[in-house]
C-alpha cells in the first residue's frame, strides 16, 4: 500500500489530479485528506512523478493508534540501510521531546546509523489526531519546474502547479493536446513536460511568437498558429485527444460579462468540434458566467467530470471544469 501526500495549495484540484492519474494506472484508491491511499504494482509508481499538486509518494510500512506507536516500531523489520527520520504533523502538534522519542525508537530498530545528509532510506512518520502512519519515502515530486523562469511572460500567467494539474487532468499518457487560448504557452509547456504533443493558437501574433520562444527555451516541440478560438475547425483542420485552456477574463462590468459569455459560448462549441470522442476538455471559467456555461455544456453534449471552485481574490472567483465528449 502507498500514499500520495497532497499539496494544500488547492485541495480539491490536488485530489482530482491525483485521482485522474491513479485511474489511468488502474489503481484502487481511497481519499483521506491530505492523502490518497492506493494499491499498485511498484513498477507503476514512477508514473506519478510529474504531479503538480503533491509533495511526495510513500510506501506505507504500518499504520497504528498513537498509543501503540513504540510497539509498532519495535515490531517492524530492521532497517538495514543508512537512514533519516522525518516527522510530519498533519492535524496534531507534538513536542520536540516526543519527536526525539519517536526518532530514537526507529534508531533502536535499525542495524545502520542515522545519516541526515545522504540517507539511503527516509522514514517519514505522519502524525494525525488519532493515528500514526509510518512510511518509507519513495520519492519527492520534482519541483524544478517551479524555479524555471521563461523568456516571455505576462502577469496573468497561471501558477505552474495549477497548470501542471490541468495538463494531468486531461487523463492522457500520450497524444495531442490543444490550447486555443495559448497566450505565452506556459500552460501547454506543462503538457509538453508530461509527454503530450502540443498545439496552440491565439488571436495575438505577439503571444504566438512569445509561445514559440518559450517552447524553444524549454527545448520542447510545439505547433503554434495565429487563429480564432471560435473557429478552430478552420484554423486546425484536425481533431485532438484533449483540450486544456484558460481563456481570457477580467474585470466584471456588465458589458464585459456579456462579451465573455459570448466568447465562452462560441469557443466551447468550437472546442467540441475539434475534440475526439471520449476526449477531455479542461477549462477555467469565471464564476459570474458559470450557470450560463453549464447550460451550454449540457446542450452541446458534454459530460461534467469535475467542477472545482477557487476564490482567487475579492473580485475574482473561478471554476475548473473537466468535461468529456460523449460521442
Amino acid at each position: 500500500m502507498y500514499l500520495i501526500y497532497l499539496s494544500g495549495l488547492f485541495p480539491k484540484l490536488a485530489e482530482a489530479e491525483a485521482e485522474t492519474k491513479l485511474k489511468l494506472l488502474s489503481c484502487s484508491y481511497e481519499k483521506k485528506w491530505p492523502f490518497i491511499f492506493f494499491d499498485t504494482n511498484k513498477n507503476k509508481i514512477a508514473n506519478l512523478d510529474k504531479l503538480g499538486m503533491a509533495h511526495s509518494v510513500h510506501k506505507i510500512l504500518t499504520k497504528t493508534k498513537k498509543s501503540r506507536i513504540y510497539e509498532k516500531i519495535a515490531s517492524m523489520p530492521k532497517i538495514r540501510k543508512k537512514f533519516a527520520v522525518r516527522i510530519k504533523t498533519i492535524d496534531q502538534k507534538i513536542s520536540e521531546k516526543d519527536k526525539k522519542k519517536i526518532t530514537d525508537a526507529v534508531w533502536n530498530n535499525s542495524t545502520k546509523r542515522v545519516d541526515l545528509e545522504n540517507p539511503e532510506k527516509i522514514i517519514t512518520i505522519f502524525i494525525l489526531t488519532k493515528d500514526i502512519i509510518i512510511t518509507e519515502k519513495t520519492f519527492d515530486i520534482d519541483k524544478g519546474f517551479l524555479k524555471t523562469s521563461a523568456p516571455y511572460r505576462k502577469p496573468i500567467t497561471l501558477d505552474p502547479r495549477i497548470a501542471r494539474a490541468m495538463a494531468n487532468l486531461t487523463g492522457l499518457r500520450h497524444g495531442c493536446v490543444l490550447d486555443p487560448f495559448c497566450g505565452t504557452g506556459l500552460l501547454l509547456k506543462e503538457a509538453g513536460i508530461i509527454g503530450l504533443r502540443c498545439y496552440g493558437s491565439d488571436m495575438s501574433k505577439e503571444m504566438i511568437e512569445g509561445a514559440k520562444k518559450n517552447f524553444s527555451y524549454f527545448k520542447l516541440r510545439g505547433i503554434f498558429k495565429q487563429g480564432d478560438a471560435t473557429d478552430l475547425k478552420r484554423v486546425w483542420k484536425r481533431t485532438f485527444d484533449a483540450v486544456v485552456t484558460d481563456p481570457p477574463y477580467g474585470i466584471s462590468t456588465s458589458l464585459f460579462k456579456k462579451n465573455v459569455v459570448h466568447l465562452y459560448s462560441k469557443s466551447i462549441e468550437s472546442i467540441y468540434e475539434v475534440t475526439k470522442p471520449d476526449g477531455k476538455i479542461v477549462i477555467v471559467v469565471p464564476d459570474k458566467i458559470t450557470k450560463t456555461f453549464i447550460k451550454k455544456v449540457k446542450k452541446i453534449g458534454l459530460e461534467t467530470k469535475y467542477m472545482i471552485y477557487q476564490r482567487v481574490h475579492k473580485s475574482l472567483s473561478r471554476y475548473f471544469f473537466v468535461l468529456k465528449k460523449l460521442e
